[in-house]
């Protein structure tokens, strides 16, 4: 370690050949009010079930490298493996074990300063025995610290835990340690871990073509102790893996290590220098996929691809945007696959979850005529994609996508109007919605502010607004497959958006009502995540116009809630009109201000 030992100071710990030595003399290391504790992440496990002890240390000072000796009931518990040591940047020694004791030695390096204040000195996992029951205790014995300086402390800590172990019921809450004085209470998990550099291994490599890709592979006994401390979070941490900057990256995540999370609501953020993407866990469903690739857990692999598209790429993109259209920035490709055994299986749509994900492009654009999207992987098709945008300090502008799928994802900038909407009450939404691809012209030029809007196309704006796509067929008796508004419907219907009527119908053709959007705009709400409802009793919300006991029984909470929350406003001072057909405009303006309520523009 590049020092001399002093006399009385040289501890030698010695692991299958090999050495580390740690100089320690007789000076106190950490301050003599040190409290030590353990803590476990599950009270109560199943036989063969794998739990986690966190030793924790207290008001300590410059803590450069330690000798810990935990004790376990042999009858019940194995002793597993060290997943996390005080820091990443040290020499970890393998832990010695001998019967039921086990010694964990760490020492940092190099001409750095030790931990101090409150540290969490090592995560242990530990695996309840088969055909055991009853409760099983584990004992820090003794905890040997040494400081920068060279100088030791040793405690006899006499800390203790227990963990029951029981065939019935479900994992219980953690425990807590009785030995330390104070016993003090477990730490906060924290709601971000970044993955530091020794959890994981990069490779990178450089094409033909002069691209580069980096390769991230996650160690599996880290990122599990992370995520055990995520999962205590309640309502969700996240788990960030900051990735070298490329025109390509690919992370390699085991299956075994995080699916017993998916139930949870940890999320994975990737991130790097062109784009970032937080991926729940609990969208992934791994389990079952198990079926079709013929392996378990311990065999499948979570690969997750984020590309630059290449220059013939984005060529080709280009050639599909609309007249007036400019690409901003490279269109970012996402992709995520389960492979074992040589096959490999796509996961492209997350059902009711909007996935945030962003792209990095040049200059600080107007979020009112630039626009994000994606593209139908079926027919190439250039659509909205829920968008916010960001300027950062570096003079870019960083565009958060919120949608439930994956697809090639770019920014353009557009500009469209109509010339029947110059001195309309309504231009400025509708050049907003226009220009990003949600609304379409009636006819050439003209948009027709002040036409009524049918059920279908309602339905359509709505599906587009939202960035849905749907997989069934249209299923209402009165929606022929050929119809223009037959994948929009049916995507709605899919969603929860839209109703049909008790003789199976949707009518189409039907004029909407402003009772159904405001129906429809609540569920648009609560579909993202959002809560549409208001503490305020509907009726108080409703007591103000003439004509409330108009607004049917069935739409009542969603009138109210529009209401409540700007989205929906009365004809007159003191009328409604639920019963009143839409126009166009007025469609467009409820649209306008859902979008902004759920931050989707």
């Amino acid at each position: 370690m590049g020092r001399k030992a002093r006399r009385n100071g040289l501890m030698v710990v010695t692991v299958i050949g090999l050495s580390i030595m740690l100089y320690l003399v007789g000076a106190a290391a950490a301050s003599a009010e040190a409290v030590f504790a353990l803590d476990t992440d599950a009270g109560q496990v199943q036989p063969n079930g794998e739990f986690i002890v966190t030793v924790q240390a207290k008001d300590v000072q410059d803590v450069y490298g330690y000798e810990l000796k935990l004790s376990y009931d042999g009858q019940k518990l194995e002793f597993v493996d060290v997943v996390q040591y005080m820091t990443d940047a040290g020499y970890k020694v393998p832990p010695v074990q001998e019967g039921n004791q086990v010694t964990i030695p760490f020492t940092k390096l190099r001409n750095v300063a030790g931990e101090s204040g409150d540290v969490v000195i090592a995560k242990v996992k530990f695996k309840a025995k088969a055909n055991t029951e009853g409760k099983a205790a584990i004992h820090l014995d003794r905890v040997k610290l040494g400081d920068s300086q060279l100088n030791a402390l040793v405690w006899d800590a006499g800390t203790s835990i227990d963990v029951t172990i029981t065939n019935s019921g479900s994992p219980g809450s953690p425990g807590s340690g009785n030995g330390s004085p104070g016993n003090p209470a477990v730490p906060t998990p924290r709601s971000e871990i970044p993955l530091e550099e020794n959890d994981k291994t990069v490779e990178i490599t450089e094409a033909q073509d002069g691209t580069q890709t980096v390769h991230v592979k996650v160690k599996p006994s880290i990122l599990e102790a992370y995520l055990d401390e995520l999962g205590r979070v309640p309502d969700g941490g996240k788990l960030v893996i900051d990735v070298e900057s490329a025109d390509a990256l690919l992370l390699d995540i085991p299956v075994q290590a995080f699916q017993r999370y998916e139930s949870g609501k940890t999320i994975i953020s990737i991130r790097s220098g062109f784009a970032s993407y937080d991926l729940p866990l609990h969208v992934l469903q791994t389990a079952s996929l198990a079926g079709k690739l013929e392996a378990d857990a311990g065999q499948m692999t979570l690969v997750i691809a984020i590309r630059k598209l290449n220059e013939a790429e984005t060529g080709l993109l280009k050639s599909r945007l609309n007249a007036g259209m400019t690409l901003l920035g490279t269109p970012v490709e996402y992709r995520i696959s389960v492979a074992a055994n040589g096959k490999t299986i796509g996961i492209s749509e997350f059902g009711q979850t909007f996935v945030n994900r962003s792209i990095i492009i040049p200059g600080l654009q107007d979020s009112v005529t630039a626009t994000a999207f994606y593209t139908d992987t079926v027919n190439g098709r250039i659509l909205f994609a829920p968008s916010q945008f960001a300027p950062r300090t570096d003079g870019k502008t960083e565009v958060v996508i919120k949608r439930n799928g994956n697809s090639v994802y770019g920014v353009v900038s557009y500009k469209q109007t109509f010339s029947d909407i110059q001195s309309h009450w309504a231009a400025g939404e509708i050049e907003r919605l226009a220009s990003k691809l949600i609304v379409k012209g009636d006819s050439g030029t003209l948009f027709s502010p002040n036409r009524t809007i049918n059920r279908a196309e309602f339905a359509a704006l709505l599906v587009r607004a939202l960035g849905l796509k749907g997989e069934g067929e249209a299923s209402f008796t009165d929606v022929n497959e050929d119809a223009w508004y037959a994948e929009p419907v049916q995507t709605g219907a899919e969603f929860g958006l839209i109703d049909g009527f008790e003789d199976g119908t949707f009518r189409p053709t039907q004029l909407v009502t402003r009772e159904q959007m405001a129906v429809m705009a609540s569920r648009a709400i609560s579909l993202t995540g959002y809560r549409a409802d208001t503490a305020t009793d509907p009726d108080t919300l409703l007591s103000g116009y003439l004509d409330k006991a108009e607004v049917g029984a069935w739409a009542r909470q969603a009138v109210a809630e529009n209401i409540d929350i700007g989205l929906l406003t009365g004809m007159t001072e003191n009328t409604l009109e639920p019963r009143s057909t839409a126009t166009r405009a007025q469609a467009v303006m409820l649209l306008s201000r859902l979008l902004m309520h759920i931050n989707f523009i």
